[in-house]
């Protein structure tokens, strides 16, 4: 946000406190020239007709502190001698939503918390009412990006490093007893009044069981331990949380010109009102794979375990969902555990065995088959209307730098040249960017992208931008714009021309 953005709080407090020339008088007239004592008896006020050319007059003047204040003296300062007009700025919110796994309970009405507080969000940006307002989108708590995204022993742990100790989820319960009633949560025996402080395990569907050490060995039959996390992997820095995840609201401001991203989410926000235009699709289809232990061979085989996803309502748990639903499975029978953390993390996490699957993208797929795993489905089967990475800008870059736009759009042009010509150069520049070195995972980078998913024209498909909205409509998004009010493919078709 812009500086007179960030003011607005400041300068709203000021409405609200501060003092304005002739805000107690009630006799003034409109003249342009009165010499009476400013906000007394001058010439700005409240009743008059709003001049502003009125001279301040000799008088003390009206102190706000002295008509709020009984013991005050009228002279201990004046603030009217100027009188200056309120003007309203553009109001950018900046929302941080937790994505905890509190987040997963349901409310009183029996309905998922992410789900009610998405509703509503969603309903009031989409508000006609919330038109013209910017937004930055951030999720807490966010977490080191070195940092491990478990961790399985309880107290010190190398997996943590710096990061340490791990944290299990744990509770008070009798030495040779069991108990479903999980809570209150306890760190150690210290608190338990005589009982142990015995480790929390995840039965599925919303059930928890812990049992003492000298429990009967049934106790929790079929529950397996939560992993830990180490205790300093949650981000309590505010530098980090002052810039939101979400960059929309930064290309509607002018702030950036372009956003190169995903395109899913951003067609249905343009639909509902935001300020952008879809002027390149480089990638088009969905490059996720569920990659999953060495014993899972088909989805059916996920029934009873679970399922590495970001955060609930995120894009790998929509996926997950619809991927689930494609082959008749439900929640009841694959838990979708949110875990946060990059690929890389949840592909570390499924090596420990904290869920038995997760959807990610390639390289880590070659990686995963290395390592024993499976590929037991490729999500672009699901036959998604699914615009990947593409080019985004505002509508003051295509009123006012046009040209810019254009030179934006053929660099892009050129380096899907240069890559589909050179594809050694490119797997070599991936592998320093992700530092991989392995030849056989940097080529499943390249078929993926530069191969099976590339858009060599570039063209922005209108059919896929009108099932995006409609897929948003569905979810209950409040789409407002055609789909050829969504995208522009002047820039290419300038190139196509060119060339011709």
């Amino acid at each position: 946000m812009n500086n007179a953005r960030s003011i607005f709080w400041i300068g709203a407090t000021a409405l609200l406190f501060g003092c304005t020339a002739g805000t107690k008088a009630t006799t003034g007239s409109a003249g342009t020239s009165g010499s009476g004592a400013a906000g007394m008896t001058g010439t700005a006020g409240t009743s008059g007709g709003g001049a502003t050319t009125g001279t301040a007059g000799t008088g003390l003047g009206f102190d706000a502190n002295f008509d709020l204040s009984g013991g005050d003296h009228p002279g201990d300062g004046v603030c009217s001698a100027t009188m200056t007009a309120a003007e309203p700025v553009p109001l950018d919110l900046y929302v941080l939503m937790d994505s905890s796994l509190s987040m997963k309970d349901p409310t009183s009405s029996g309905a998922m918390k992410w789900d009610t507080v998405r509703s509503a969000m969603k309903s009031f940006f989409e508000s006609q009412s919330s038109a013209g307002l910017g937004v930055g989108l951030k999720y807490f708590p966010g977490t080191q990006s070195t940092a491990a995204a478990t961790c399985q022993n309880d107290g010190a742990d190398t997996t943590c490093g710096a990061y340490g100790p791990c944290d299990r989820r744990k509770t008070c319960v009798p030495s040779a007893g069991m108990t479903m009633a999980v809570t209150p949560l306890c760190v150690d025996a210290s608190t338990c009044m005589g009982q142990t402080c015995s480790l929390i395990r995840d039965c599925t569907g919303g059930n928890y069981c812990a049992a003492g050490p000298t429990a009967p060995t049934t106790a929790c039959t079929g529950c397996n331990p939560f992993a830990g996390y180490c205790h300093l992997r949650d981000r309590c820095d505010a530098a980090y949380y002052a810039t939101p995840d979400v960059a929309m609201a930064a290309l509607a401001s002018d702030e950036i010109s372009f956003l190169y991203c995903n395109a899913d989410a951003n067609i249905a926000r343009i639909g509902a009102g935001a300020d952008g235009k879809l002027v390149a699709a480089l990638l088009i289809g969905l490059p996720y794979v569920v990659l999953a232990r060495k014993d899972i061979e088909r989805p059916a085989d996920l029934k009873g375990k679970s399922i590495g996803v970001t955060r609930p309502g995120d894009f790998t748990y929509r996926l997950a969902k619809e991927f689930l639903k494609k082959f008749n499975l439900n929640e009841k029978e694959v838990t979708l555990a949110p875990v946060g953390g990059t690929p890389t993390e949840r592909y570390a996490a499924l090596t420990q065995d904290v869920f038995q699957a997760t959807l990610i993208q390639p390289p880590l797929d070659a990686r995963g088959r290395k390592d024993g795993f499976n590929v037991i489905y490729r999500l672009n089967d699901l036959g998604f209307p699914f615009i990947y990475s593409s080019l985004f800008t505002n509508s003051r870059s295509l009123r006012e730098r046009p040209e810019i736009v254009q030179k934006t759009v053929a660099a892009l042009a050129e380096s899907i040249y240069f890559v589909e010509k050179n594809p050694q150069l490119a797997m070599n520049s991936v592998g320093r960017t992700l530092r991989i070195s392995d030849a056989d995972t940097l080529r499943s980078a390249y078929e993926t992208y530069a191969r099976d998913l590339i858009n060599r024209r570039m063209r922005v498909p209108a059919k896929m931008v009108n099932d995006t909205l409609e897929l948003a409509r569905q979810d209950g998004a409040m789409i407002r714009r055609k789909p050829n009010e969504i995208f522009d493919n002047s820039f290419v078709e300038n190139l196509e021309k060119a060339d011709s």
